[in-house]
């Protein structure tokens, strides 16, 4: 069998020069020179093996452009929020997006648990990572209440990685504080930022009632696999992950494409039931998969697998003829273009990688 044939003929696909491109900006822009080279002599021997037509070439570097455009902006928008910032003293008021508490020694205060809240403040259309050392492993605060930060400043960290991090996460700074934020009421809220705080309410009582009526074990697993929330690591909760661990099960408890699909696959039986045509049911499978990423926290694979999901949906429905390997080309120039910095991390290597990696086994068994 022929690798190199299978794979050029898999490849070879305009879609996938424009994400070549695309990446290509981004590494550059990252790594300089090196990769710059490296990127160069790369293509010389692509073009060599398989020649380039002039509208490719376009693709390349229109899809070049595009990358360096929107990795410097998304650079730009990081740099200019400090540069506005940093003199003055801020007092915040925002919407806990996130709560959740971790067990560990904090390096700075000693303490054993730490709480970790992601807010987002309207007024100032920010949003922050904030850490407050705990003794008990108590708080009142929850997802979709207000709170007001005390008065901080922005300081710019001297790590890249970590304001990478930031970035990738579209988060402005991160704050230390060693107190907990006081709750507040919120009522000069936009309508927008109304619809987001119910939102936010709902999540936080559909895990909370879990919590509550279910024992602690299978609460974890239903927070796991079903909302992608990870409850407090309760003794019992950590024998379960080690357990996993053990047997190298441990991803199947981590809410990732595999479980959409399942649910995908399970509202479309459903749905079959009713004599609906195969677009409207495409239809109404896509509304309930909105509603539950929605209502449910999203991770990096769970949003690429909406999205394959949304372009495989869209396709079916025109009557388009599509193969995974195409949706994932897709999926992640359009990924790529909304998040550049994220092409940096293990976790989008990982979950982009490893399923590109699959679609081409698959197409390679297709074409034997």
């Amino acid at each position: 069998m022929n690798i190199s044939k299978h794979f050029i003929t898999i490849h070879m696909q305009p879609l996938f020069w424009g994400l070549c491109g695309l990446m290509s900006a981004i590494i550059t822009l990252q790594s300089s020179v090196v990769a710059a080279l490296w990127l160069l002599f790369g293509f010389c021997g692509l073009t060599r093996v398989t020649p380039i037509s002039q509208n490719m070439r376009i693709i390349i570097l229109a899809s070049m452009l595009l990358g360096g455009i929107r990795y410097q902006t998304q650079l730009f928008t990081f740099d200019t929020f400090y540069q506005q910032n940093t003199e003055q003293k801020n007092m915040s008021i925002g919407l806990l997006e996130d709560v959740s508490i971790v067990h560990a020694i904090d390096d700075a205060v000693k303490t054993p648990y730490t709480l970790k809240l992601l807010v987002y403040a309207p007024k100032q259309k920010m949003r922050l990572f904030v850490t407050v050392p705990l003794h008990y492993p108590y708080t009142h605060l929850r997802g979709g209440m207000c709170i007001e930060l005390p008065p901080h400043t922005y300081k710019k960290s001297n790590n890249k990685a970590f304001n990478r991090y930031l970035m990738k996460t579209f988060t402005q700074a991160s704050v230390f504080l060693f107190k907990i934020p006081k709750r507040m009421y919120c009522s000069d809220l936009s309508r927008a930022n109304k619809m987001y705080q119910w939102i936010l309410n709902k999540k936080e009582h559909l895990f909370c009632s879990i919590q509550k009526n279910f024992s602690k074990p299978t609460a974890y697993l239903i927070s796991l696999i079903f909302l992608g929330k990870t409850p407090f690591a309760h003794a019992q909760n950590r024998d379960i992950r080690e357990n996993f661990g053990y047997w190298g099960l441990l991803h199947m408890i981590a809410r990732s494409g595999l479980h959409l699909v399942i649910f995908f696959s399970v509202l479309g039986f459903l749905l079959a039931f009713f004599g609906l045509s195969p677009k409207t049911k495409l239809s109404f499978t896509l509304i309930l998969t909105y509603g539950y990423a929605l209502f449910s926290w999203l991770s990096l694979s769970f949003i690429r697998a909406v999205l394959s999901a949304t372009l495989t949906a869209y396709a079916q429905i025109r009557g388009h003829i599509t193969r995974p390997i195409d949706i994932l080309t897709l999926t992640t120039y359009i990924f790529l273009i909304a998040n550049p910095v994220a092409l940096f991390f293990l976790d989008f290597q990982l979950s982009f990688g490893l399923t590109a990696i699959l679609c081409w086994l698959s197409e390679l068994e297709k074409a034997t």
